[in-house]
């Protein structure tokens, strides 16, 4: 019969197994990141919130699920040599990417690090990984052509020795993409290594360390305020590193107790790299919105020219005729020779004048270049999704790498490709929102010539409005100038293509059709 003070130490270690639990508890319901647990046989055994509102499904349907159901076919034989080749040798793999299928049958790109978990023997029993959601950054990289996707790798496992809860917990905080840091009446009591890395301290000096000490001196109210208040959602501060510089961070928090102590858990995410790409894509989004307003300035010059060319030219061959009669006759009435030079030097004057708008307003007297077609239609679909965000419009791109490229000038076929997204856009919100999409491809056609469709699921083209679709100054908005689909046609054909609009036949909405000519490479 075991002694009672064997008993006591036996409850006084089942009390530290379940605070230690219930501290792992607080933090993985605390994540923003997804967290997913399966057993050897890939049958799912655990979840957090994140991870259920990532896939769709409830952690109910999840459990009776593997991760194997998850994800689409053509990433199984991937996945599969990521567990043989580094999660049962290592212990781990290092990040990698793949896809999900959600409930609804979308398809999302993820980035996650697995991690092996082994019983008491060391044998393997099972795997957990943190899962995140990549489809806003991989839009952005997208939107720039020259970002490359930036993976930090979290740091190792720390401290092997520690009992297997406390492990437990020590191995989700340091595996985490974002910086967590917990405090205690606003003083800092644990951080993990990507929050001291961020700011650019050792652990043991943030540690004890009144947190408003890391805030640029701005933001020390709102902070202040949300601890106070236990405030648990998303909000943006700017914070200090070591060497006093200042970054903008996304920042939220929630309180919990542990032990007796009101602590605040804060998970800290790094922003500076995204209001970098978003400032670059608002650059972007205004050089396209002045060539616009340079190609309307063109496109109205090109009708004055249009316009005034006529007379002028009437006035020219009627002063040459004054003149041949003015320097044949000798009748002192006849002596306005001078004044009719002097006229036709004005008209050639003004002549010059007009060749020269002429010539300003023509956008095929640019200077094409070989252009490949993906990243421009990329570019105009991300200008269009980042003006109307929230809409509940589905865009889609299907744009083969292999296609071959046109000669245009990428400015100007951007911003035909964006007049033509703005008005599919506009057709589909007076449909409801699960109905709107937008869908554009491409493909090439026999004979060097390359297709591209906007297709949209908006009310379509009335017959009135088929008739005068490409008319300049014609327009069925209520906002609109007509000037839009007049451009679209004018860029075109500048670059030696054809444009025309259709309404679907199996669906409701509409379909413009764009083909220009393939640059035929050398064998």
């Amino acid at each position: 019969m075991e002694s009672d003070e064997t008993v006591k130490e036996d409850i006084i270690a089942g009390t530290d197994r379940l605070d230690s639990e219930a501290k792992y508890r607080r933090l993985h319901e605390s994540m923003t990141d997804a967290f997913v647990s399966t057993d050897m046989e890939g049958r799912i055994t655990e979840v957090n919130r994140a991870f259920e509102v990532l896939v769709g499904y409830s952690a109910g349907e999840l459990l009776r699920m593997t991760y194997i159901d998850l994800t689409p076919d053509n990433w199984h034989a991937f996945e599969q040599e990521i567990v043989e080749e580094q999660i049962l040798p290592n212990g781990h793999s290092e990040v990698y990417c793949k896809e999900y299928r959600r409930k609804d049958g979308s398809i999302i790109p993820v980035e996650l690090r697995t991690f092996l978990l082994r019983d008491p023997g060391g044998r393997p029993a099972g795997m957990w990984a943190i899962v995140r959601d990549i489809s806003e950054r991989i839009r952005l990289e997208r939107a720039l052509r020259n970002s490359n996707a930036l993976l930090e790798k979290r740091v190792e496992e720390r401290t092997a020795d520690l009992r297997d809860s406390e492990s437990r917990f020590r191995r989700l905080a340091e595996a985490s993409f974002e910086a967590i840091c917990v405090t205690e009446e606003g003083m800092i009591v644990d951080i993990n290594t990507r929050y001291s890395e961020m700011l650019g301290w050792e652990q043991h000096e943030l540690v004890g360390r009144p947190v408003i000490d890391l805030i640029a001196p701005e933001f020390h109210e709102l902070v202040t305020r949300h601890m106070r208040e236990g405030f648990e959602q998303s909000y943006e501060v700017a914070m200090r590193r070591k060497n006093g510089e200042t970054f903008p961070c996304e920042v939220r928090g929630k309180m919990t107790d542990w032990q007796g102590r009101r602590l605040r858990v804060s998970v800290i995410r790094d922003m500076t790299e995204t209001k970098r790409v978003k400032a670059q894509l608002a650059e972007q989004k205004a050089a396209l919105a002045r060539f616009q307003h340079m190609a309307l300035l063109s496109e109205i010059s090109a009708g004055v020219v249009h316009q005034i060319s006529q007379p002028i030219s009437a006035i020219v061959n009627n002063v040459a005729a004054a003149r041949a009669m003015a320097a044949t006759c000798d009748r002192p009435e006849c002596a306005s020779l001078v004044t009719l030079l002097d006229i036709d030097g004005e008209c050639e004057r003004l002549r010059d004048t007009i060749d020269r708008l002429r010539a300003l307003a023509h956008p095929e007297r640019q200077n094409h270049t070989p252009q490949c077609l993906g990243p421009i239609l990329q570019d105009a679909m991300q200008a269009v999704e980042s003006d109307v965000p929230n809409q509940g419009v589905t865009f889609s791109l299907d744009c083969p790498a292999d296609l071959p490229r046109v000669m245009a000038d990428a400015i100007q076929l951007g911003q035909a490709f964006l007049n033509l997204l703005h008005n599919a856009f506009d057709a589909v919100t007076s449909r409801p929102l699960e109905q709107g999409r937008v869908t554009v491809s491409a493909r090439e056609l026999p004979g060097d010539e390359v297709e591209i469709t906007i297709r949209d699921s908006g009310s379509g083209i009335s017959p009135e409005a088929q008739s005068r679709l490409f008319e300049p100054l014609y327009t069925t908005k209520d906002q609109g100038n007509g000037i839009g689909l007049a451009l679209c046609r004018t860029i075109i054909t500048a670059h030696h293509g054809r444009i025309s609009g259709t309404n679907n036949m199996d669906l409701p909405g509409a379909t413009f059709q764009v083909i220009l000519p393939a640059v035929v490479e050398a064998p």
